[in-house]
C-alpha cells in the first residue's frame, strides 16, 4: 500500500473506530441501530433517501436483533444484518459486505454515514473458539491436521485454540479495518481482580491478547451505563480505576450523555464532535 499524502480526502483517515461495552440491556446494540432508525414523523422511504441518513451492516454474532424483527418497518432501507454460525460463513459475510459498500459508495452514498458493526464482539469470539476446538491440531485424525471439522470438537479448551483463536479474531478485525468506513464494536463487561492490590477494573469481555488487539483499533472506547430507572444512560470516555476506557480523538468529554433528544443519533453527533474542524485562533 502506498503513502496516503492527500490527508483531507483519504477515506479511511475521516473514519472513526468506537467500541462500546458494558452489562446487557444498558442500550449498546440501540445505540448503533439508532443510526438508522427513522425519526417519528418521517416516511421512511424519505428517510433512506435522506443525503445525511446513516446505513448500517451489522455482524449480529449474539443473534441481539429482536427489536428489529418485531418492528423492522423504521430501520427498512438502510440496515442489513448479518447473522454467522460459522467461521465459513462470516468470511462469506465479509466478503459480501466489502462489495455492497462498495456498491454504496459507487452510488453516491459518502464512507463517512456508512457503518460496519460486530454486535458482540464477547460472541463473536466465542463461536470463534468453537471453531477452534473443531481443528484437530495433532493431525491423527486421518491426516486431516489444520482443518474444521464440523464432526470434530474437543471437549477441553486448550492453549493451542486460545492460539487460533487469536488468529482468526485478527483475520475478522482485519478485514473490518480495510473497509472504508466507520467500525463498532460492542463488548459485555467483566471485572477484573487483582488479588495483589485488592482492586478491581471493569474491562470489555474477552479474552487476554484478543482483547488488546481489538480494543488497540478502537479511537473510542466507552463504557454504557444506565444509572437507573428513569436516568439518562452514561457513556464513560474517560479510564478511571473502576473501569477501562479510551479517547484517542482527545475531543470527547469524559462522561457522554445519552440523549436520544437532540435530533441526531448519538453517536453521529459524537462523530460530528470528534471531526469537527479546530476552531481558528483569534487575530490579534
Amino acid at each position: 500500500m502506498a503513502f496516503v499524502t492527500d490527508l483531507a480526502g483519504d477515506p479511511v483517515g475521516n473514519r472513526v473506530v468506537f467500541g462500546l461495552y458494558g452489562r446487557p440491556g444498558t442500550g449498546k446494540t440501540t445505540l448503533f441501530l439508532d443510526l438508522v432508525r427513522c425519526p417519528e414523523g418521517v416516511a421512511p422511504k424519505d428517510h433512506t433517501a435522506d443525503p445525511t441518513s446513516q446505513r448500517l451492516c451489522l455482524f449480529s454474532a449474539d443473534k441481539g436483533t429482536l427489536a428489529v424483527t418485531l418492528n423492522p418497518e423504521p430501520y427498512q432501507g438502510r440496515l442489513a444484518i448479518s447473522r454467522p454460525d460459522s467461521l465459513r460463513e462470516l468470511r462469506k459475510d465479509l466478503r459480501e459486505v466489502d462489495m455492497r459498500i462498495a456498491r454504496m459508495v459507487d452510488k453516491g452514498t459518502s464512507p463517512r454515514r456508512i457503518w460496519a458493526v460486530v454486535d458482540t464482539t464477547t460472541a463473536l469470539q466465542t463461536m470463534l473458539l468453537t471453531e477452534a476446538r473443531k481443528i484437530d491440531v495433532t493431525g491423527a485424525r486421518k491426516g486431516k491436521g489444520g482443518r474444521i471439522e464440523d464432526d470434530y470438537e474437543r471437549d477441553m479448551v486448550t492453549p493451542a485454540d486460545y492460539t487460533i483463536n487469536l488468529t482468526h479474531v485478527a483475520e475478522v478485525v482485519n478485514a473490518l479495518l480495510a473497509l472504508p468506513c466507520n467500525i463498532g464494536f460492542t463488548f459485555l463487561e467483566k471485572t477484573e481482580k487483582d488479588e495483589k492490590r485488592g482492586t478491581s477494573i471493569k474491562v470489555p469481555m474477552m479474552s487476554g491478547q484478543a482483547r488488546e488487539l481489538v480494543v488497540g483499533h478502537c479511537d473510542v472506547l466507552a463504557r454504557v451505563e444506565k444509572p437507573g430507572e428513569g436516568e439518562e444512560r452514561l457513556m464513560h470516555v474517560s479510564p478511571s480505576p473502576e473501569f477501562d476506557g479510551k479517547d484517542r480523538t482527545g475531543r470527547l468529554d469524559k462522561v457522554e450523555l445519552v440523549e436520544r433528544k437532540s435530533g441526531l443519533p448519538d453517536l453521529v453527533r459524537l462523530y460530528q464532535k470528534i471531526l469537527r474542524k479546530a476552531e481558528a485562533p483569534a487575530s490579534e
